[in-house]
């Protein structure tokens, strides 16, 4: 029986509401979301949220380890540093689209109460992504300053990265989470894909490694124009870096925009029984 038919509501009711007071609905809707997400995820305990930073430190630590052995780079650019400013955001990317597969599922109960909208459901799950990542790579960078004087050139282009890759991961979340509630073979598609996205993300190589040739196809792909803005802004002149942000934005519009298009698609064919 389709949300309609049950008598469920179809979405949030902003009937006789200021702005602020939607806003302020929002704000306090996507905060609990937050919370029982973390609580769902890691339990009641401390230490269960600080599950929430150790798993990317710990991943991003082991696999920018076992890139670093291949030496230093060039002009005296650490390999281990290079590595997880690639690896970090991505591993932010793969948990979005990921842990999308399941986001709406296990909080369809939710889906009675008028101002819990699907879009929120995804937004919370998100936002503790982002929030754990940008803090894992504030510790991975810190580290490199006070281990090797490795000062960021350009904070702004940083912040700037993590953002539109926190976007764009996002739009792809909400697709998922929209196809993922309509067929459950999604989840299984869905896996595969984020491993086989990883080696040609621009995660770990620079565009400039790559011949001349190969550069202009390498920033098709969105995500290595964000990689390269991140390294761009942690080592300025001391590389050579390749982006398009222009591209980058087309992008994050256009996924948002299936996204939410999606939601909208699967929201009246859920089965909240």
């Amino acid at each position: 029986m389709s949300a309609a038919a049950s008598g469920a509501s179809s979405g949030p009711f902003y009937g006789g509401r200021s702005l602020g007071q939607i806003l302020a609905v929002r704000r306090r809707v996507i905060g609990a979301l937050m919370m029982r997400e973390l609580t769902t995820r890691f339990g009641r305990s401390n230490l269960g949220f600080l599950w929430m930073f150790f798993e990317p430190l710990f991943l991003g630590g082991i696999v920018s380890a076992l890139h670093s052995l291949r030496g230093h780079g060039q002009h005296g650019i650490s390999i281990f540093t290079l590595s997880v400013i690639g690896y970090v955001p991505f591993f932010m990317l793969r948990a979005m689209i990921n842990r999308a597969s399941s986001a709406i599922h296990s909080n369809l109960s939710l889906l009675y109460h008028r101002d819990v909208t699907l879009q929120d459901i995804c937004l919370s799950r998100n936002l503790i992504e982002f929030v754990a990542v940008c803090g894992v790579l504030l510790v991975f960078l810190a580290a490199a300053f006070w281990l090797a004087g490795e000062v960021p050139q350009s904070p702004f282009k940083i912040v700037a990265a993590l953002l539109l890759m926190g976007l764009l991961g996002h739009g792809f979340s909400m697709t998922v989470a929209g196809f993922a509630a309509l067929s459950e073979i999604t989840d299984r598609i869905v896996h595969p894909l984020t491993y086989i996205m990883m080696p040609i993300s621009g995660a770990f190589f620079m565009v400039a490694w790559l011949p001349p040739s190969w550069r202009e196809p390498a920033l098709w792909i969105p995500f290595v124009s964000i990689h390269e803005l991140l390294r761009d802004g942690q080592f300025g002149d001391k590389i050579v870096s390749y982006y398009d942000i222009p591209y980058v934005l087309y992008w994050i519009l256009g996924m948002n925009l299936i996204g939410l298009s999606t939601l909208r698609y699967a929201r009246p064919r859920l089965d909240l029984y």
